[in-house]
């Protein structure tokens, strides 16, 4: 009897489970399991060299120079993506301020700055000149509003900048530069609201919380740019398409199924048991239908999405379990062969001219 209580609560869980509705292409099998047969390969063959850490690519740095691309790159494909984004949306000015007390990253950088806010990375899709700030430009004042300075005042920095740009109206920047004043006048962007953050970590990495993307060094070290942008758009999609949400929605359907089942069987706490069962209901399609739709991301950004996918074959080989087990993501196969079909679908769509948005089913 418990057995069939349990069918049938796993039958009801999984109907009221919020789940995917992009339209995923459909993955040929006999293309996933030569692939398999190539990463399998790579990473027999990698293993004979005797490389056990994922390789960096060439011109890895340290500090300032990883901040700069994580955020050039998140940039671009924020702003491309704006229209996608539904709501999720804020002017920036592109510009990311940090001082020596409260950014690790920059300690060495900031060094001669004391406590002073100075702008050390300018996340921005637009060409770098006099116009623009440049990273060591001591950021004095916003609007006329001087800048707070001193030890764990970071924060307040950012909202300054945030509430400036906002309204999307110019915004003047006082800023030093080589001991002399300068006056900027920049124009904030649109673009999707999440912030970009990295960790200092040497695994290969990256997250979404529903708020933010979050790299690790160890990503930042190991992609390229295309993949760093597809990887990127991979979490916007996360972002974008509420997964989080989701997976707390199931979460609380779950629970609620469970306490019933209680109810009905006799037994006690199966509401928590039931919560972490649906939390996971659909995840391997949450992460199949992040990588389509931000295959769309980067594509829309201006990377090259088929060339980004063969990021999936070097993680494969530096981590042969992810070609054959599938726990909460797919196989790495499964991934490199899907962001083949995407990408020859954007492809198609570029020939026609029709827009590069990705397919999603009328809820």
């Amino acid at each position: 009897m418990r057995m069939r209580w349990g069918a049938l609560m796993a039958l009801a869980m999984l109907a009221a489970c919020s789940r995917p509705v992009a339209e995923v292409p459909r993955i040929d099998g006999d293309r996933q399991r030569a692939e398999a047969d190539l990463q399998l390969r790579l990473a027999a063959e990698r293993g004979l060299a005797g490389l056990s850490a994922p390789p960096a690519m060439p011109g890895s740095a340290d500090g300032i120079t990883r901040l700069q691309r994580l955020h050039a790159i998140g940039a671009r494909v924020l702003e491309a993506n704006a229209p996608l984004c539904g709501r999720r949306l804020r002017h920036d000015l592109g510009v990311v301020p940090m001082n020596r007390s409260d950014s690790p990253f920059a300690a060495d950088f900031l060094r001669h700055f004391e406590n002073d806010p100075a702008v050390v990375v300018l996340a921005d899709t637009g060409p770098a000149g006099p116009d623009r700030p440049r990273p060591g430009d001591r950021l004095l004042a916003v609007d006329g509003e001087p800048v707070p300075t001193g030890r764990d005042t970071l924060p307040q920095v950012q909202a300054l900048l945030k509430r400036a740009a906002a309204t999307g109206r110019p915004v003047v920047l006082s800023l030093r530069r080589d001991d002399a004043p300068l006056e900027l006048r920049l124009t904030p962007r649109l673009r999707c609201d999440y912030d970009v953050l990295l960790d200092r970590a040497g695994m290969v990495n990256a997250f979404a919380d529903g708020r933010s993307v979050r790299f690790t060094t160890g990503m930042v070290d190991f992609a390229g740019d295309d993949e760093l942008g597809l990887i990127f758009g991979h979490e916007l999609g996360h972002n974008a398409m509420e997964h989080m949400d989701k997976r707390e929605e199931n979460a609380r359907a779950g629970s609620t199924l469970g306490a019933v089942l209680d109810l009905l069987t006799g037994a006690e706490h199966l509401g928590g048991y039931w919560a972490d069962v649906a939390r996971g209901a659909y995840g391997r399609d949450f992460e199949a239908e992040a990588d389509y739709v931000g295959a769309y991301y980067a594509a829309r950004a201006g990377f090259d999405v088929a060339a980004a996918a063969g990021v999936w074959r070097r993680l494969g080989a530096a981590n042969p379990r992810t070609i054959t087990m599938s726990t909460s993501h797919p196989t790495n196969p499964a991934r490199f062969v899907a962001l083949e079909s995407a990408a020859r679908e954007i492809d198609a769509k570029r020939r026609t001219g029709a827009e590069l948005r990705p397919e999603i089913r009328l809820r």
